[in-house]
Order: C-alpha cells, then sequence, then structure tokens
C-alpha cells in the first residue's frame, strides 16, 4: 500500500479528526556563555534552555485535496514572506521524509514577540513537526524528528524535549538537567526587536565567560547566580538599548533573586521567592 493511502487509511480511521490545536511555548536562557568564534563564523556556546509558559496557539488543518501547504497568521506581527515561516519548512523538511505527506494548512497566533529571544519561531516549528504526525496517527522516529529540527535552527530540537536542558556546541548538544528554580519567574517583553545576527556580530569576546562550568555554577544557591551565571550578549545588547539594562536593575530593585536577559534578547526576565510559585507574571 502507497504512503498516501496508508495515510488517508489512518484519516478516515480518525473519524473527524481533521485538525489539531497545540499551543507552542517560550524558552529563556539560563546563563548564555560564548566559548568562542568557530571557522565556519558559528558560535560555541553553554547555555541552559528552561521552558517558559508564555505561549502561541498553533492549530494544523489536514488538506486532502492540495498540494501544498497554507498557513494564515494573527496576532503579534510577522515581517518576511509567510511562506518562509518555520511552520512551512518544518512540513517541506518533513516532506523530504514521507514524500506523500498530505497538504495541511496552519493557523498560528502570535503571543511571543519575534526578537526577544524567547525562541517562539523555534517553538512554533517543533510543535508542528509533533502534530503533523499526531495528527496522521502515524509514529515518525524522535532522531528523524530531531535531525528534521536541527536544519531549522540550532534551538529548534530543544522544544521536541521541552524539559531543562543544559545546551553546548551551537545550542544542538543537548543534555537534560536537573534544577530547582528559586520560585515565580517573572517575564518582561519589551517593544524592542533584537537581531540575533547583530548581536552575535557585536559580542565584546573580553566580556564573554568562557571556560565557565555552568552545571557546576547552576548548582550554587540562587542568590549566587548572579555572580557566576551570566549572558554574554547583554554587554552590547545593553549597549545599543539602555532601557534593556534599566528593566534587568528594576527586577533586581523589585527583589528578584536571579535576572537575566534570554538569549540574544529583548525579553528579560527574573526569579522571585516572594511571589506564588505556580504562576509566571508576563508584562
Amino acid at each position: 500500500m502507497k504512503m498516501q493511502d496508508s495515510f488517508y487509511k489512518t484519516i478516515r480511521s480518525l473519524g473527524s479528526m481533521k485538525s489539531l490545536k497545540v499551543y507552542p511555548n517560550a524558552k529563556v536562557n539560563l546563563g548564555l556563555h560564548i566559548e568562542g568564534r568557530r571557522a565556519d563564523g558559528y558560535h560555541e556556546l553553554q547555555t541552559i534552555f528552561l521552558p517558559a509558559p508564555l505561549k502561541d496557539v498553533l492549530e494544523i488543518e489536514l488538506l486532502e485535496d492540495q498540494a501544498f501547504p497554507e498557513i494564515e497568521i494573527a496576532g503579534i506581527y510577522l515581517q518576511g514572506n509567510k511562506q518562509d515561516n518555520l511552520c512551512i519548512r518544518a512540513w517541506k523538511y518533513l516532506q523530504e521524509v514521507y514524500p506523500e505527506l498530505p497538504a495541511i494548512k496552519i493557523y498560528l497566533e502570535k503571543h511571543i514577540p519575534a526578537g526577544a529571544g524567547l525562541g517562539g519561531g523555534s517553538a512554533d516549528a517543533a510543535f508542528t513537526l509533533q502534530a503533523i504526525p499526531q495528527l496522521l496517527g502515524i509514529h515518525v522516529e524522535e532522531s528523524v524528528l530531531a535531525a528534521i529540527a536541527l536544519k531549522l535552527g540550532a534551538d529548534v530540537p530543544f522544544f521536541l524535549y521541552n524539559r531543562p536542558m543544559l545546551a553546548k556546541g551551537i545550542g544542538e548538544q543537548l543534555q537534560p538537567i536537573d534544577i530547582e528554580l528559586p520560585g515565580t519567574l517573572r517575564l518582561i517583553t519589551p517593544p524592542v526587536f533584537s537581531d540575533t545576527r547583530e548581536a552575535y556580530q557585536g559580542l565584546l569576546y573580553a566580556s564573554c565567560h568562557a571556560g565557565t562550568d555552568l552545571q557546576a555554577c547552576v548548582r550554587m544557591t540562587p542568590e549566587n547566580w548572579r555572580h557566576v551565571i551570566f549572558n554574554d550578549f547583554e554587554p552590547s545588547v545593553f549597549l545599543k538599548y539602555p532601557e534593556l539594562a534599566e528593566a534587568k536593575q528594576q527586577l533586581y530593585m523589585d527583589g528578584a533573586v536571579y535576572a537575566s536577559m534570554s538569549g540574544s534578547g529583548s525579553a528579560l526576565y527574573g526569579f522571585f521567592k516572594d511571589l506564588s510559585s505556580d504562576k509566571t507574571i508576563v508584562t
């Protein structure tokens, strides 16, 4: 039986299940230490990816009589061609593995801002990769999804596992890490777009923390994290956007145990012990 026939036999067996809604979540970086620049221009780093509960809404609908995928985007405005969206590219890469993959229509409601270091686009792509097989009722090996995810971006594989991970290399070498987080996360998303490529170009290498054992640092008490865990993008990004430095300082003034910029910015977060640990505050 051809794979296409197998797909639609599965679809018929699912009855009315022609669409699936999922909620891709953001991430924050606990520490981002730049180890150096490689000959190919990429940077080696150490960071810890933490899931953060700011979420997009992603609905995927099967298009049985169409060859190409479609996407509609609402919510926060995204620049660029919609057909270059990572969700569309995720489908295309999956189709390279499964040529008879049915077309889909994607409804994406954006709540995770772009240019914030929160991995919103990467999360959307990873959740698309997981949702398509789930919708079709087929099994795709985790290793296959991880290989496709890495083609889409260095942090995309993290969202397949979506638990605290120590990341090395360019962010693709992932290792689960047990970490006790100190209280409630307060997340700030200023109206600033921080371009990742520009952030890398502006790195102040003399201020980087190459060679620091990030895994050992997080074993310290959270009160000590601010002295040993750093985001090496902050010095240059804060020079360009001083309001971000002020927002981080305000988090500490408000009582944060630890505060940092996430990724290459512009989002900032702080952990607070005196707030309820069962919620996240987003401002």
